[in-house]
């Protein structure tokens, strides 16, 4: 009688541990994408949608147990969809940069890099190393983003700050005089330098701020994370992630 409950008891947790791995492998797992001028993070042209996080997440599909549905929204509704729970990954969030959401998310080891930097016309060169090398300018930043160095000249009015709706309409305003100076990803730039001339003649003024950047994971999605950590170390290992990032500069 014992070894029959013994062997019953194995056997029940034996179909319990693959009914949880065929739940795993057999469930799509939602990831945000931004569809408003979010290049080469996500392109989207005839209803298509490529770039950088379109990339990792079809090779995380090849090497995990897992696939991936890319749905696309703005970058607001994109922060309310996770907090609501009807995502479940935010690709490539610092989690400072969601410190006030109720959400207490869990984060994937740090995959790559967001560096901001300062940009200006060649005859508007200046020695940049702090803010207080901009005191009386005004630079264009993106609406809604923060710049923990700049925060407080930018509220006493030190800079003034001017808000584009995207990194290509800052680089529009630069190019029109509009503002002289600008805040921009250094990818974002370097993609855009890469498909139009025009942007080619602009001259980088140092790193305003560099900070690593992860998958950001709703927390009843913990378990994705071992097999996640795994994968993207083995793209960064195998130099898939620099590869990706360098195919769009």
């Amino acid at each position: 009688m014992k070894s029959y409950l013994s062997t019953l008891a194995l056997s029940l947790a034996l179909a319990g541990l693959l009914f949880y791995s065929a739940h795993i492998q057999s469930e799509t797992i939602k990831v945000i994408l931004l569809s408003q001028a979010n290049p080469p993070y996500t392109i989207t042209q005839d209803g298509k949608h490529s770039g950088i996080y379109v990339d990792i997440f079809a090779r995380l599909s090849a090497i995990t147990n897992f696939s991936f549905t890319m749905l696309a929204y703005t970058p607001p509704r994109a922060v309310r969809e996770f907090e609501l729970g009807r995502v479940d990954i935010e690709p490539g969030i610092n989690e400072h940069w969601r410190s006030s959401s109720p959400v207490k998310a869990l984060y994937s080891i740090a995959f790559a890099t967001s560096t901001d930097l300062l940009v200006f016309k060649e005859q508007d060169r200046l020695a940049f190393s702090t803010p207080a090398d901009l005191k009386g300018k005004t630079i264009g930043v993106i609406r809604g983003y923060t710049y923990p160095k700049f925060e407080q000249a930018f509220s006493s009015g030190t800079i003034t700050r001017i808000d584009g709706l995207s990194e290509q309409h800052l680089l529009k305003l630069l190019l029109a005089g509009r503002v002289k100076y600008i805040i921009i990803g250094a990818h974002t730039f370097y993609y855009h330098q890469k498909l139009y001339p025009q942007y080619r003649k602009f001259a980088v003024g140092g790193v305003v701020n560099q900070v690593e950047i992860k998958m950001r994971i709703q927390p009843n999605k913990a378990y994705l994370l071992p097999e996640l950590n795994d994968a993207l170390n083995l793209m960064i290992s195998r130099g898939e992630i620099k590869a990706i990032y360098n195919k769009y500069q």
